[in-house]
């Protein structure tokens, strides 16, 4: 129940009354929009270009993290996210019976790898 007095701003039914300014916003904001207008100055475009170059040029290559950043950049992040490995919790009998019933599901899959294609 929201306080009934007017000493924090507020009316009888706990509503902001008109006026008020409110609470003092994010204290470190001003800090980290300095720290952004510093860094900004300091990189220029073609700066800027070198460094994208480079990463996209790492992400070709095979680097994973590279590609992971391009692609968050790009498309956002993912949503959800793939195990790449299995739980510790998982035995070899385990795994390969999830090997099996995926292989039995989805023949078209041990097609495309014996065909050394992708999807």
């Amino acid at each position: 129940m929201p306080s009934p007095n007017g000493a924090n701003g507020r009316d009888g039914s706990g509503r902001f009354v008109k006026g008020w300014k409110g609470g003092p916003g994010n204290p470190h904001a001003r800090h980290v929009a300095e720290i952004r207008s510093v860094l900004m100055s300091a990189v220029s475009d073609d700066d800027l270009r070198a460094i994208v170059s480079t990463l996209v040029e790492k992400a070709k290559a095979g680097d994973v993290m590279a590609a992971r950043e391009v692609l968050d950049r790009l498309l956002g992040k993912a949503k959800i996210s793939i195990e790449s490995e299995p739980p510790d919790r998982r035995t070899p009998e385990e795994i390969i019976a999830a090997i099996r019933a995926l292989e039995e599901a989805h023949p078209e899959l041990i097609a495309l790898a014996e065909a050394d294609a992708t999807p």
